[in-house]
């Protein structure tokens, strides 16, 4: 197994993170360089991988808490797309191979192909021993302003549905 270390912006998520296994959760809202505790939670070594969804605005704490021959996969920009600094020459030192990945932009036989190759872990999800956290279920469309209004809240831990009915 991995040795998770999580940043989140709010207390809640936090201890939600920590009751999942991580070693280490640090508020990135209220340690401006969180880099360091993460530094500190891996002796000093980085993380061997940061899958960040922020983008911009994280990249310097990123930088500073990858490991040496790190990988950092990019699928969300939050917090924007554009950097300024010097951030080439730390990703040539540490050798750190970076990755974009996004599902928007993909073809439906992409998609339809990555489905596929899930579906031999679909009997650890019928067992329990793979879950999915269901923050919040909104009904109906009626409802999907108030779940859109709840996604922009950023007060969700886990995953928010919509349900409609069939006709």
């Amino acid at each position: 197994g991995a040795t998770v270390v999580g940043t989140a912006g709010s207390q809640a998520k936090l201890d939600h993170v920590m009751a999942l296994g991580a070693v280490a959760a640090i508020n990135y809202k209220t340690t401006p360089n969180w880099s360091e505790q993460v530094l500190e939670a891996t002796q000093g070594a980085g993380v061997s991988i940061i899958l960040d969804c922020v983008g911009a605005s994280h990249w310097e704490q990123n930088l500073a808490s990858i490991a040496v021959e790190g990988r950092w996969v990019v699928y969300g920009l939050m917090g924007g797309p554009n950097l300024d600094g010097n951030i080439l020459g730390p990703i040539l030192r540490k050798r750190i191979r970076i990755e974009g990945t996004t599902l928007r932009a993909r073809p439906v036989e992409y998609k339809a192909r990555l489905v596929a190759g899930l579906e031999e872990l679909l009997p650890r999800f019928e067992s329990g021993d793979f879950t999915v956290h269901v923050d919040r279920t909104f009904h109906g469309l009626e409802e999907l302003n108030d779940s859109h209004a709840y996604m922009e809240s950023n007060a969700n831990i886990g995953k928010i549905v919509v349900t409609v009915a069939q006709q």
